[in-house]
């Protein structure tokens, strides 16, 4: 009969140092997105699409103390402070790391992902340690050069104005749904406009096409 049992794995991408859970947690993972809605003049309210929020994996259990001895332990068995300080110095460091849940033929699931937050303490008189712990997803995105993949000049020259001057209710996906018919733009203009701050933008302000 194949061996079914769940293992669930921290792995160290820099160091590739592996922490396997002597006891499996049943880790939940979250996902969930942000929809983005713009109000348009005698339209209402229209959906301009939505973004994606980073996956959570939450898990809680405890890490026995070998002294109790417990015939279930899937590694070979650390007092639980090795766990915690292998963790705690994951989570100070932020470092990147991958989270497995699988079986001996499968893998279930898999995160590449940062710890977020980290709870442990004993809570009674066993020697185990109780913990919760948060995972993050972690991706690092390649940005192109906006300029170089959008013609703001073709947008000038069809919108007759090389600049276009926010009015009242204007955001920068507003604009860019208005003059290039993508609201993904505004990073664009955002980017060509020098605008540390995309959300805060006045009556009036100048907002250019295209360098």
């Amino acid at each position: 009969m194949a061996d079914e049992r769940r293992y669930f794995k921290v792995l160290g991408k820099a160091d590739n140092y592996q922490l396997v859970f002597p006891i499996t947690p049943f880790p939940k993972f979250s996902a969930s997105v942000d929809t983005i809605t713009q109000k348009v003049y005698g339209i209402g309210e229209v959906d301009l699409g939505y973004n994606k929020n980073l996956i959570k994996c939450s898990v809680e259990g405890i890490f026995p103390h070998p002294n109790n001895g417990y015939d279930f332990i899937l590694d070979d068995p650390h007092i639980p402070n090795f766990y915690v300080k292998q963790l705690q110095t994951w989570m100070d460091n932020q470092n990147d790391l991958m989270i497995e849940y699988y079986t001996k033929s499968e893998r279930i699931n898999a995160l590449n992902c940062r710890i977020q937050s980290f709870e442990c303490g004993e809570e009674d008189g066993t020697k185990n340690v109780q913990y919760s712990i948060t995972f993050k997803e972690y991706k690092t995105i390649k940005l192109n050069n906006s300029s170089a993949i959008v013609d703001g000049m073709s947008v000038a020259k069809s919108y007759g104005s090389s600049s276009y001057f926010v009015g009242e209710g204007d955001t920068l996906i507003s604009i860019a749904t208005k003059l290039f018919g993508d609201s993904s733009k505004w990073s664009y203009l955002q980017n060509i406009n020098n605008l540390s701050n995309p959300l805060s933008l006045e009556l009036g302000q100048e907002i250019k096409l295209y360098k």
